[in-house]
C-alpha cells in the first residue's frame, strides 16, 4: 500500500475542490423537499458542478450513470437517479457528490431529512454525522490510520446500530480512490502511521439494525446497496474529498447445502439441480455455473432453502457471465449473517 502524500500546493487545490463541492451540496440541501424526483437532484447537481468550472467525477466512473448518487431511506449508497422516484415526506435522502477541480478530486456526501421525520430517522443521522467527527478527532499526524476506525465503532456501537462493512473510506487526490482503505469498525492492527499531507475521505455509513447489506440486480446492477433488513440507512461522508440473490435475509434465493464428506467438506454451495440422489453444486470460485460439481445427496445437508426451483434459477442465471459473481455474493451474505447469529 503506497499513500500518497501531498504538497503544500497540491493541499490547496484539493481545499479549492471540498469548497466548490460544499456549495453544490448546499444548493442540493435546498431542494430537497417532498415531491422532487431523484432525477431532479442529479441534473441539478450536474449543472452547478460544471457552472463552478469543474467536471462530475461519479459519472461514468466504472460505467456509473449520472453524477450525483441520489440513495433513499434503505438505499445504503450509490443511488441511481430516476425519473419516476419521488421524495415522499419522512424520508431521508443521502446525495453522494463530487468534482474534479484542475486535475483533484473532491468526494462526500450529505443525508438530509425531507419534510418532518421520525425521531429514529433523525437519531440515526444525528449519530451518524456525529461518528464522522468522532473519525476526524485521530486524523492527525503521529495517529494510526486505524484509531479513525476504533473511534467511529466506539461512538456508534451504544446505539445499537450496524456498521455497512462492504464499502469504506478511502484516500482522495488526483485520483477518486486512492490508498489507505479506512474502515468504519475496529481492525486488529494499527494500521500505517499518519503524515503531514495525506488526504484522507471518511466515511461512516450506518445502519438501523443490522451490518449487513446487500447489492440489488436489475438497473441497479453492481452499484445499488442496501440495508439487508430495509430499514433506514444513513451515510454521511465530510471528507474532502448486485443481486436480488444477496438482498434480503428473507429473500435469498434458490438451496444452499454445505458439503459433509471430500475435500471440500465444510464448504457452502448453492444447488444447482437435483436428480433422484445426485446433486450438482456451485460455489462460483472452484465449481462454477457451468460446471457444477456432481455429489450424492447423503453427503450435503441443505442449510437454506430460499424456494426457487431449477428453472426459476435458470431464469436468474440468464447470463452465464454474471451467474458466478451472484453465486458467490449468494454464499457470503448467507456466512455473514450466520457468524453474526454467532455474535
Amino acid at each position: 500500500m503506497a499513500v500518497s502524500i501531498k504538497s503544500a500546493r497540491e493541499i490547496e487545490l484539493m481545499r479549492e475542490a471540498g469548497k466548490r463541492l460544499a456549495h453544490v451540496h448546499q444548493e442540493l440541501e435546498a431542494m430537497i423537499a417532498p415531491g422532487i424526483s431523484t432525477w431532479e437532484i442529479d441534473a441539478k447537481g450536474e449543472k452547478l458542478i460544471r457552472d463552478c468550472g469543474c467536471i462530475p467525477n461519479f459519472l461514468h466512473y466504472n460505467g456509473y450513470p449520472a453524477s450525483i448518487c441520489v440513495s433513499v431511506n434503505d438505499e445504503v449508497v450509490h443511488g441511481i437517479p430516476r425519473k419516476d422516484r419521488y421524495l415522499k415526506e419522512g424520508d431521508i435522502v443521502s446525495l453522494d457528490a463530487g468534482l474534479i477541480y484542475k486535475g483533484y478530486h473532491s468526494d462526500a456526501a450529505r443525508t438530509h431529512a425531507v419534510g418532518k421525520v421520525s425521531t429514529e430517522a433523525q437519531k440515526l443521522m444525528d449519530v451518524t454525522k456525529q461518528s464522522f467527527f468522532e473519525g476526524i478527532k485521530m486524523a492527525k499526524e503521529g495517529q494510526h490510520l486505524h484509531d479513525i476506525s476504533r473511534a467511529i465503532e466506539e461512538y456508534v456501537t451504544p446505539y445499537g446500530y450496524g456498521i455497512v462493512r462492504d464499502l469504506v473510506g478511502h484516500g482522495i487526490g488526483t485520483a477518486l480512490h486512492e490508498d489507505p482503505q479506512i474502515p468504519n469498525y475496529a481492525q486488529k492492527r494499527r494500521g500505517v502511521r499518519l503524515q503531514a499531507g495525506m488526504t484522507l475521505a471518511i466515511e461512516p455509513m450506518i445502519n438501523a439494525g443490522t451490518w449487513q447489506a446487500g447489492w440489488l440486480d436489475g438497473r441497479y446492477k453492481g452499484w445499488l446497496l442496501v440495508s439487508a433488513l430495509r430499514k433506514h440507512d444513513s451515510g454521511d461522508r465530510w471528507g474532502t474529498g448486485d443481486p436480488d440473490v444477496v438482498l434480503r435475509r428473507t429473500q435469498m434465493v434458490g438451496k444452499l447445502a454445505v458439503s459433509l464428506a471430500g475435500h471440500d467438506k465444510g464448504s457452502i454451495f448453492l444447488v444447482i439441480r437435483e436428480d433422484g440422489d445426485v446433486i450438482w453444486l456451485a460455489d462460483g470460485i472452484s465449481r462454477l455455473y457451468q460446471s457444477p460439481k456432481r455429489k450424492k445427496r447423503k453427503h450435503v445437508q441443505l442449510v437454506l432453502n430460499g424456494g426457487m426451483d431449477s428453472s426459476e434459477l435458470e431464469d436468474l442465471f440468464q447470463n452465464p457471465a454474471d451467474a458466478d459473481t451472484k453465486i458467490k455474493r449468494c454464499i457470503k451474505l448467507y456466512s455473514m449473517e450466520k457468524a453474526n447469529e454467532r455474535r
